[in-house]
């Protein structure tokens, strides 16, 4: 008997192996996978579940079951069309709008994931409370539930290519890809067998709204928690400002990816949607010229701070404000650099009441320690997106700066 009992165990464990995970798991897969994989598989269990228990309910409430009459039947129908539709321009609408904000869900992908999360639940508890609302009202409902899931499914999709890329290793992100995607269509089966299974449980709209609350909270949480267990490498405004307060104030002790995933904050809150951070109270990125006094004091600036290749970027201070602009071509290693003579002199000026006047030309000392020490860590410095969409660039023209 044990050994059948291994057998069966051992068939069962080749079974989830090949199918489920990627090839050479777990040395294919970087640190974080695994509970961003299994917690992800609940959490579209539980979306599953609910959306099962909302299809039942708009199909009453837009007339396509629950009617006697052929008539009744063909106009159900016809709305359920209808709502399929206005949901899918919502939704191409939507993409093409946040088109306009380039590179958002590929800086911002854990933030873009729970709004899609919560638009897919707020979109399923429209659907659940369809039936109750005039029946004149429910193609209205139901359409702009249609554009809340369109609007999920659609930045769901673009936010997890690059959570995948950022848990696979050089060379497998398609296994990586295709394997998430067996996972979510096993989840999905799972998810849809338990709704079917509980909606003759929960009886009433009341009881499935109440059942949808449960399973709405645990889809919220598992994405939640699944999204902390991924390090992204690269830098956004709320990484890089947490790396370099902290090495800055821990005597140039740097955070790792992992360290900042644990701690970083991607909840969908209005003022968290662009990353903002103390920093923009008191430095502004990409300056216009307006804000720096206009064209006679910009020359001013450009007069005293040269532009070299090594300091590609202009640092000025305004009264309690630090004004940081780069040019055209600077890297983003030079960005971090740029960044962090920024922070380091914020931090003296606010140790010191009489540090006034301070040379703005001297680069801080441990700007090369930083740079080693993230390369060290695992940081990609080849992307950091932390200048705002209106921040403007300097361009090098025979040897003047100007404006571009």
């Amino acid at each position: 008997m044990p050994k059948i009992d291994t057998s069966l165990q051992s068939i069962i464990y080749n079974y989830v192996m090949t199918h489920f995970l990627p090839a050479n798991y777990p040395a294919s897969v970087k640190q974080g996978y695994r509970q961003f994989a299994s917690l992800s598989f609940c959490a579209s269990i539980a979306g599953s579940a609910s959306m099962v228990l909302s299809t039942q309910t708009l199909l009453l409430a837009v007339g396509v079951v629950g009617q006697g009459t052929s008539a009744s039947i063909m106009a159900g129908a016809l709305n359920w069309v209808l709502k399929d539709g206005i949901g899918q321009l919502g939704g191409v609408w939507f993409i093409s709008f946040m088109g306009r904000s380039t590179s958002q869900f590929d800086v911002n992908p854990k933030y873009w994931r729970m709004v899609a999360a919560i638009s897919l639940d707020t979109a399923t508890l429209l659907e659940l409370i369809s039936p109750l609302v005039p029946a004149n009202w429910v193609l209205l409902i139901a359409s702009i539930a249609n554009v809340g899931k369109n609007i999920g499914f659609l930045t769901a999709s673009a936010s997890r290519a690059v959570l995948h890329q950022a848990v696979a290793k050089t060379g497998n992100l398609g296994d990586v890809t295709a394997k998430a995607g067996a996972q979510s269509m096993a989840a999905s089966l799972i998810g849809t067998s338990f709704g079917i299974g509980i909606s003759p449980l929960l009886g009433d709209i009341p009881h499935f709204i109440s059942g949808f609350m449960c399973l709405s909270l645990i889809h919220l949480i598992c994405n939640y928690l699944s999204l902390k267990a991924v390090p992204l490498a690269h830098f956004n405004n709320s990484r890089l400002d947490m790396v370099l307060k902290n090495f800055i104030q821990k005597d140039g002790m740097v955070m790792s990816p992992v360290d900042v995933a644990n701690k970083e904050n991607f909840l969908p809150l209005p003022f968290n949607i662009n990353n903002s951070n103390n920093h923009q109270q008191w430095l502004k990125l990409g300056s216009t010229v307006q804000m720096l006094g206009g064209p006679k004091v910009l020359k001013e600036i450009l007069e005293k701070n040269k532009l070299t290749v090594c300091k590609p970027y202009i640092l000025v201070q305004q009264e309690e404000i630090y004004h940081l602009v780069f040019t055209e071509g600077a890297t983003g290693l030079q960005v971090v650099q740029g960044l962090y003579h920024a922070y380091w002199l914020h931090n003296q000026s606010s140790f010191s009441s009489n540090y006034n006047e301070y040379d703005l030309e001297a680069t801080p000392k441990l700007s090369d320690n930083l740079v080693s020490k993230l390369q060290e860590k695992g940081w990609d410095l080849s992307l950091v997106a932390v200048e705002p969409k209106q921040a403007i660039r300097l361009r090098i023209v025979d040897n003047f700066n100007e404006k571009n």
